[in-house]
């Protein structure tokens, strides 16, 4: 298993209403304006906003290798996804749980009748 920065990109930028765009020097993709999603280049990793850090270290606790936070995500209820260790299933449903909790009702609506 083994998920390329493209195939991300790709998976990214098929939902209503995705950008790319320059985030701290790096691609990132947003939903309109809202921030969507980024491949943190250091670990090659996808940022996956998650409910809850309860449930952020759960999924840890779960897969070490293919989750895990840096300390710059310690507070915050997002978690890493590895791309060396993760498939496009559980990509396009990180994904598609960040563009439901983003999008617009008129994105959703797009989205769903797709």
């Amino acid at each position: 298993m083994s998920v390329t920065y493209a195939q991300v990109e790709e998976a990214a930028l098929s939902f209503p209403g995705a950008s790319k765009y320059i985030m701290h020097g790096y691609p990132a993709w947003r939903i309109g304006k809202k921030f969507f999603t980024w491949v943190r280049p250091e670990e090659n990793a996808l940022i996956f906003h998650v409910g809850s850090i309860d449930e952020r270290d759960a999924l840890i606790d779960s897969d070490p290798d293919l989750f895990h936070i840096t300390p710059h995500y310690r507070d915050h209820a997002i978690v890493l996804i590895r791309l060396a260790h993760a498939d496009m299933t559980l990509v396009r449903a990180a994904l598609e749980r960040r563009f439901r909790a983003v999008a617009t009702k008129k994105l959703l609506a797009e989205y769903a009748a797709r």
